[in-house]
């Protein structure tokens, strides 16, 4: 049976020891144009990340993953996708990839 894997560019996977864990992880995860509490949670998470060893790491995961959502590596998707136009402007930005691969599922 054919299946389709996710290929790394490099090796990087989610970092499992980010200073988020133990949080909520809805602080990372704010609905668009959130007010009020969900604001400053917003505003927390991005200080958690601001001091996380594994930032940068989080921020290449979530680049090349193409997360269309929340948080990673402190920049929200907007900053992200600065951080995405201007690699392909440069021709560096990498993505993930999709192959086929034969396996038993």
């Amino acid at each position: 049976m054919s299946a389709i894997r996710w290929v790394l560019p490099y090796e990087v996977h989610p970092p499992q020891d980010g200073a988020c864990i133990g949080y909520p992880t809805d602080w990372w995860f704010p609905e668009r144009h959130a007010k009020g509490e969900r604001a400053r949670d917003f505003l927390v998470a991005k200080e958690i990340c601001r001091e996380c060893h594994v930032k940068s790491e989080c921020l290449e995961y979530a680049i090349s993953a193409q997360e269309m959502h929340g948080i990673w590596g402190g920049l929200s998707l907007e900053e992200r996708e600065k951080v995405i136009r201007q690699r392909k402007k440069d021709g560096t930005l990498k993505l993930f990839t999709k192959i086929p691969i034969t396996e038993n599922l």
